[in-house]
């Protein structure tokens, strides 16, 4: 069996999916978000629902 699976961990790309959900929760808050951050938030999504 996969260690990470055993153990509990997230696989990889979740872990990236994560990051860059919590630096779009994190620029929203200050208000500094960009319509490349929504734009990079939905390919980000798009990617990890297909694979």
């Amino acid at each position: 069996m996969n260690r990470r699976r055993i153990e509990g961990e997230k696989m990889p790309r979740q872990n990236t999916f994560h990051k860059a959900q919590i630096m779009y929760e994190i620029l929203k808050k200050k208000g500094q978000i960009t319509i490349e951050d929504i734009i990079f938030q939905f390919e980000v999504s798009q990617v990890l629902h297909i694979t």
